[in-house]
């Protein structure tokens, strides 16, 4: 009988040839997948971290919406309306996460305008007069009224707006930007 093209004289030399096409060993498998799982770990730990700081830049482009906004106002109002400027006598204001106006209960920023008092010099040396100079200091508080924290807490965001009356003509600077 002829000898099967399948089949040698030397049984081993097949199991060897089935062998090496079988695929890979257990060991290959198990190093790979410790490969692959420690590196998604990796990923996979780096994700709070991205979403920390969306979230901040998200909270820091909604301030400073709500910032331009109140920004506009003020350069809207009459140099002599300025101290019966809604928001300074209106006590707080509340936004969403949008930065759209809401109630206390929706809140995510609470905004309190104030008018500090302060000096400004002019270029001559001096100061401009009282009458000549407002202001409106802008506290905006992340789920939190920022009157009643520090000032140094990181969670309030605070600006004011110089408001400078030079020759007839109204000026507004934004301070602190």
């Amino acid at each position: 009988m002829p000898a099967s093209p399948h089949f040698t004289s030397r049984p081993d030399r097949g199991i060897r040839a089935n062998r090496k096409a079988a695929g890979f060993s257990l060991i290959e498998v198990v190093v790979a997948t410790g490969i692959c799982t420690y590196a998604l770990l990796v990923v996979a730990s780096l994700l709070p971290v991205g979403l920390v700081s969306i979230r901040s830049a998200n909270q820091q482009v909604t301030q400073t919406e709500i910032f331009n906004q109140i920004w506009s106002e003020v350069n809207a109002t009459p140099y002599a309306n300025i101290l019966s400027y809604p928001r300074l006598t209106s006590g707080a204001t509340y936004y969403d996460v949008n930065g759209t106006e809401t109630t206390k209960a929706a809140a995510v920023f609470t905004v309190v305008c104030t008018q500090p008092t302060m000096t400004l010099p002019d270029a001559s040396g001096g100061s401009y007069p009282a009458n000549e100079l407002n202001a409106v200091k802008v506290q905006i508080g992340f789920h939190v009224d920022p009157t009643a924290v520090a000032a140094t807490d990181s969670r309030v965001t605070t600006r004011t707006f110089v408001i400078a009356r030079r020759d007839g003509s109204l000026t507004s600077v934004p301070n602190g930007w």
